[in-house]
């Protein structure tokens, strides 16, 4: 094997090693931003509990009443309860404001917040469409569980 032999096998060894390294790189990168995006879709939604009954009647009743104080409410099915909750937004200077009215009516209240991936839901309260809102984040929750995962349910 001659001198030159060799020098031309290392160049080779060393072409063929960047050539790898790049595609690998590049590879990387691309999943690495698939994976970056989707975390980024991820959002929150911020709301005020003000009921929790076990009796959907009563929970009917109660949306009623907030109802003739001028707030309007709707019902959150969690785990076989009857939420009442109001202000649902993706903003939570939205929220803010509405604590003021709920301050000022001496109604009692929880913030919580609810995290989603579907933009559906997003256009939904965009469309200040609360109830298909809210069905659309039960339906997500529900395959979250399904799933082992219990993310779709946090409040603070």
């Amino acid at each position: 094997m001659k001198r030159g032999d060799s020098m031309e096998n290392r160049k080779a060894i060393y072409v063929s090693g960047l050539i790898f390294s790049l595609a690998f790189a590049i590879i990387y990168y691309l999943l690495f931003q698939t994976f970056l995006a989707q975390k980024e879709m991820q959002f929150t939604i911020y709301y005020h509990q003000i009921g929790l009954y076990q009796n959907g009647d009563n929970a009917q009743k109660a949306i009623a009443q907030f109802k003739e104080l001028g707030i309007e409410a709707w019902i959150y099915e969690i785990d076989g309860m009857n939420s009442v909750i109001c202000n649902i937004s993706d903003s939570q200077s939205d929220v803010q404001k509405t604590e003021t009215v709920l301050k000022e009516k001496n109604i009692p209240f929880v913030n919580k917040t609810i995290q989603s991936q579907n933009e559906a839901v997003l256009d939904a309260l965009n469309e200040k469409d609360y109830k298909t809102a809210l069905e659309l984040i039960k339906n997500e929750s529900k395959r979250n569980e399904q799933a082992g995962a219990s993310q779709g349910k946090s409040a603070e």
